[in-house]
């Protein structure tokens, strides 16, 4: 059984990619911070803070969910058709391919 090379893609092509996982992974390590700061501020005993707090979680949530989306429908370098939340799993696009973030 032999298998076919895999193909490759311009690694130029792969930097959105590549940044939209940074910020991805600087949003999971910057949830225990967002967490604890929002705890602090709803124990003050102002309500101006408690709606920092609130607003501070809906900018959270809503900038979190964007970049998941976006990492989940990224189009293949290789042949435009998104991954689909594949690549957690897998080291080639199942469609083409290529090798995912080479």
């Amino acid at each position: 059984m032999s298998h076919a090379p895999m193909k490759t893609v311009d690694p130029v092509k792969w930097e959105d990619y590549r940044l939209l996982k940074r910020r991805l992974l600087r949003l999971a390590l910057g949830l225990p911070f967002i967490m604890g700061l929002s705890i602090l501020l709803s124990f003050a005993e102002v309500g101006a803070l408690n709606t920092v707090s609130f607003l501070l979680w809906i900018v959270y949530i809503l900038v979190a969910f964007y970049n998941w989306c976006a990492y989940v429908v990224y189009p293949c370098p290789g042949c435009g058709k998104p991954f689909r939340g594949r690549q957690l799993i897998r080291q080639t696009c199942p469609t083409c391919g290529v090798a995912i973030n080479p």
